[in-house]
Order: C-alpha cells, then sequence, then structure tokens
C-alpha cells in the first residue's frame, strides 16, 4: 500500500549551549510517504519512504550573558542585542518504520499504529547578533565567542540526527 501524512504545529522550547540559555520555539512542518509491505497478509506492516521537511527550532538569548561568560568587560548600562539561533536539517530524509492496522483491501474504519524513524542529518546552526553590539562588534574575542557559541549549538544537537515518528491513526475506508 501507499501512505501519505502531514504533520505541523509549533511549541515553546527552552534549549542551551554549556553557557547561554535559549528561548524559543520548534516548528513541525513535514510530509511523509511511505511504501507499505505487509510481509504475513495481515496487519502487521513494514513501510520504507521519504519525508519532506521544513521542521525548524529557534531561539533567542542576551549576547550579554555570552560576553560576561567570557570574561569579555560588558559596560553596564549599554543595550546589547540578542544571539538568535535557528537549526535546520536535510529536506528530505529517508524513512523506515514498523505499524499495526488493517492490511490494503479492507473497508469501513480502522485504527492503526506506526513507529519509526527518518535520518535527517546533524541539524546545522546558524546564529546571528540581532540588536546593537555597541563598541564590540568586530572585536575578535567578540567574534571568536560567537564563533564558539555556534559550535557548541550544533556539538549540543548533533545527538538528534533521527526525527522519530510515533502515529496514532483513525481513518475510514470507502
Amino acid at each position: 500500500g501507499l501512505r501519505l501524512a502531514a504533520t505541523g504545529g509549533a511549541f515553546d522550547v527552552e534549549f542551551d549551549s554549556e553557557r547561554v540559555t535559549y528561548e524559543g520555539e520548534a516548528e513541525l512542518a513535514s510530509a511523509l510517504a511511505t511504501v507499505d509491505l505487509h510481509p504475513f497478509a495481515g496487519g502487521f506492516r513494514l513501510s520504507l519512504g521519504a519525508l519532506v521537511n521544513d521542521n525548524t527550532l529557534s531561539g533567542e538569548a542576551p549576547i550579554r550573558d555570552l560576553l560576561l561568560d567570557e570574561g569579555i568587560a560588558v559596560p553596564p548600562g549599554i543595550a546589547l542585542g540578542e544571539l538568535v539561533a535557528e537549526a535546520t536539517v536535510e529536506p528530505v530524509a529517508p524513512y523506515a518504520g514498523i505499524g499495526w492496522g488493517s492490511a490494503p483491501g479492507g473497508g469501513g474504519w480502522s485504527l492503526s499504529l506506526d513507529l519509526g524513524a527518518a535520518w535527517h542529518g546533524e541539524p546545522e546552526v546558524d546564529l546571528e547578533v540581532q540588536g546593537p553590539l555597541a563598541g564590540l562588534a568586530g572585536r575578535p574575542e567578540v567574534v571568536q565567542a560567537i564563533a564558539e557559541e555556534e559550535r557548541e549549538l550544533e556539538a549540543e544537537l548533533e545527538d538528534y540526527s533521527l526525527f522519530p515518528v510515533v502515529a496514532l491513526s483513525l481513518s475510514y475506508r470507502f
């Protein structure tokens, strides 16, 4: 059998590197296409397919926290910008899973469960400063601290190469 599924939504998250805590949002926007094989002619199935993925993780943190942690002198009372991080993954990911539900050709209502994962690779982080950096912009130690923070975030997220899929579905076949 062939199946198509879509996922969407967003939720607030908090994530951190070793030095800074980010407040942000995880946005889920993906579509899954699978070919289902029923090796025992019953409800058990093996699924292979692809996940078209536009999921992102983004967040903001005060750059002042990073600079102070690095030992960079920050004059009190000046306005500083925010660190803005966005993590993205590969746009197309292979998917494998198992499931239980009605075999192809059945009619009426059915309930099914799918467990699987898509390998979307290690997330890539883009880290920018939005807002003023006052007299600190362009200083080598500031540029180095921001670059190191981006590498740290990527290292923190590298364990999230798999996108887990757990789906409980209610469907009706004509």
